[in-house]
């Protein structure tokens, strides 16, 4: 798999490089999209009821359009505050979280808070990565290349543990 593309790594890429990578990045994302409709009618073509994943939306907000907006809006604030901010609006997601177990458990309503509580939790937590100075997608591809190589168990209480974490108490688990 491809590392993702920093803004590192641009730092010593000329202009003309610059614009040839955005040339091909949007040649790619045209063929994709022709591919993708082109399938899309043949299948309708030979009325086959095959799954198509809808179009991939590009996200409007970014870790750095959301790192703008907060100092926009707030100013500075120290890193202790923001991770505090993190635990709190996950504290709000476990809160709405615990009033069932399956997804069909829970009201529409409720399905729409957990939905932005968590989003909630995105937003610090691209400010906190703002604040420190390194790259939250980056950072989440890195760690699971890792979590991907090790193996998992399941604890007694139900919770998955890394299974050289047996004894290691709240280590390791996700």
């Amino acid at each position: 798999m491809p590392q993702p593309l920093t803004p590192e790594m641009l730092q010593d890429v000329s202009d003309a490089a610059l614009m040839a990578y955005w040339n091909d990045l949007t040649q790619n994302i045209a063929r994709i999209e022709g591919f993708r409709a082109t399938v899309r009618a043949e299948a309708e073509r030979r009325d086959l009821d095959i799954p198509l994943p809808p179009t991939p939306k590009m996200p409007v907000e970014t870790q750095q359009t959301v790192a703008d907006w907060g100092w926009e809006t707030f100013g500075p604030a120290p890193i202790p505050h923001i991770a505090a901010r993190v635990v709190g609006e996950a504290s709000e997601l476990i809160r709405i979280a615990t009033k069932g177990v399956r997804l069909e458990d829970f009201t529409m309503e409720q399905r729409a808070a957990m939905t932005l509580e968590a989003a909630d939790v995105a937003i610090f937590l691209m400010r906190f990565a703002d604040l420190c100075h390194f790259d939250l997608a980056a950072a989440v591809d890195e760690k699971m290349a890792i979590n991907r190589t090790r193996k998992w168990e399941m604890a007694p209480d139900g919770r998955h543990i890394k299974a050289s974490d047996k004894c290691a108490g709240d280590q390791g688990d996700v």
